[in-house]
């Protein structure tokens, strides 16, 4: 479980700061305010990154509560049956 925080900080910081302080300048005529905004872009990708990454592991939780629960609902039919 450690993997996904760690993947996420350097997503943040080295797989997206990084490249789009010298992409940014490319596509600004103001370069210093394009390096600036590298960072709230960045940011900002790395929350719906976030954001998507927990809806996933979510889905995945509920899942497996939904089966313990329905493996325990069994198990209590058939103790009742016998």
């Amino acid at each position: 479980m450690l993997k996904h925080p760690f993947f996420l900080a350097l997503l943040r910081k080295v797989i997206l700061l990084i490249p789009l302080i010298f992409i940014l300048p490319m596509f600004f005529e103001n370069k210093v305010m394009a390096v600036y905004l590298a960072e709230p872009v960045s940011d900002t990708i790395a929350v719906i990154v976030t954001i998507s990454m927990f809806i996933v592991q979510f889905r995945k939780a509920l899942k497996e509560i939904e089966t313990e629960k329905s493996e325990k609902i069994k198990e209590e039919y058939q103790h009742q049956e016998t």
